[in-house]
């Protein structure tokens, strides 16, 4: 058995809304909020006793990586820690072939799409991604007409309000002509596509013809934005997500930001049109283009022969057989 496993943890700290006082303490790595955060992973990496080390989903060459005081210092469990960049293969259509599954009709609607010309829109995935009510998903609809640029849009229905049913329950099918404003379907049909519940993102993200991606923020969606080069305009809801963007935007300038969701109101059609506008058409657009396309050349590098993420995976490999051996040997 390899002892050394990657892990999920959920963190029960309250992460202050953008504009709140202290939320700058939040990214302090010696700060109190940051600090606590560390703590729960500290408590939650001890209750795992055959755990004798970490696989992060982060990359150095690209910039998007931990810090080095928070992870040797914060977390002094005697631990290895591998950042070992983003674990997603070089041909994300490999993925359909090892699931034996087909790609399914918006692919070959980009197929006949112009280069970098569609806005794709994806909150997460069916089971826990961002449920949107319906007065946001009408905005999102109105916003995206009112752009005029071609969008291929995951649409997933509201949350419902029933407190006794179960949190996996299956995603209810999206009714679309009832939750989308009048005509918004018909109008839109010879630019836009609505996709019901799911669709195959990375294989979204790597095709020529998406041009922006507004996303949660959740960290695999950042990833693979980034590793497709894709700009993105962020709009995150909740837990780490809100941090994630302020790497995103502020960090690496790499995506916009969406501030209507920053108080918990709807955000309005007219700063998603805006945000669209900002990143298909103006020379800011272009900027953030070039920088996710920076990242992305540079976490392609890090998965090269020499490069760090495959030199830490390779160690992180070493050290995982190591320690099977002496569990082995017990």
């Amino acid at each position: 058995m390899i002892a050394m496993e990657t892990m999920a943890v959920d963190l029960d700290v309250d992460i202050k809304a953008e504009g709140e006082e202290g939320i700058s303490e939040m990214f302090d790595p010696h700060g109190t909020e940051a600090t606590e955060m560390m703590n729960q992973l500290a408590k939650a990496l001890k209750s795992c006793g055959g755990t004798c080390g970490i696989l992060v989903v982060a990359e150095e060459e690209g910039e998007v990586a931990l810090d080095e005081v928070t992870v040797t210092k914060e977390v002094p469990l005697g631990r290895e820690v591998v950042a070992a960049g983003a674990v997603m293969g070089n041909d994300p259509r490999r993925w359909w072939q090892l699931l034996g599954q087909k790609q399914g009709p918006c692919i070959a609607w980009l197929d006949e799409q112009p280069e970098h010309s569609v806005v794709f829109l994806c909150f997460g995935s069916v089971l826990f991604g961002v449920k949107h009510s319906k007065s946001q998903l009408k905005e999102i609809a109105i916003g995206l007409e009112k752009s005029g640029h071609r969008f291929l849009w995951v649409v997933q229905a509201p949350a419902h309000d029933d407190p006794e049913s179960p949190p996996f329950d299956p995603p209810a099918d999206p009714d679309l002509d009832a939750l989308l404003p009048e005509g918004f379907l018909r109008r839109t049909g010879g630019n836009g596509r609505v996709v019901k519940l799911w669709a195959p993102q990375v294989d979204v993200l790597h095709h020529r013809a998406t041009g922006a991606f507004v996303t949660h923020c959740g960290w695999n969606s950042v990833l693979e934005g980034v590793t497709a080069g894709v700009p993105m305009i962020c709009w995150p809801l909740h837990s780490e997500q809100r941090m994630n963007k302020v790497f995103m935007v502020e960090e690496y300038g790499v995506g916009v930001e969406m501030v209507g969701w920053q108080h918990g109101l709807l955000v309005k059609a007219e700063e998603i049109e805006a945000k669209i506008r900002l990143v298909m058409e103006s020379e800011e657009g272009e900027r953030l283009r070039a920088r996710v396309k920076a990242h992305k050349d540079a976490a392609a590098m890090a998965w090269k022969d020499g490069g760090s993420s495959r030199t830490a995976f390779g160690q992180f490999l070493s050290h995982a057989a190591a320690s099977s051996v002496r569990l082995a040997c017990r």
